[in-house]
């Protein structure tokens, strides 16, 4: 059953390793907030975190039951 109630945004993070060049200030935050330490990561309803990359099919069967 497809879900229609899902959105999803999506920001560069810009992870990087160079001290010099500054990621966005709200791409900072949320990093901060939900512990993100790797790229691409999704949050999911503000609630659960899923690192790497997910293929549709993962979230249908995995993420969304």
């Amino acid at each position: 059953q497809k879900r229609e109630d899902i959105h999803v945004f999506s920001l560069n993070s810009e992870l990087n390793d160079d001290p010099n060049v500054a990621d966005s200030p709200v791409v900072e935050v949320l990093k901060a907030d939900y512990n993100i330490t790797e790229s691409p990561t999704m949050i999911i309803n503000g609630e659960q975190k899923v690192e790497g990359y997910t293929s549709t099919g993962e979230l249908e069967n995995e993420v969304f039951q």
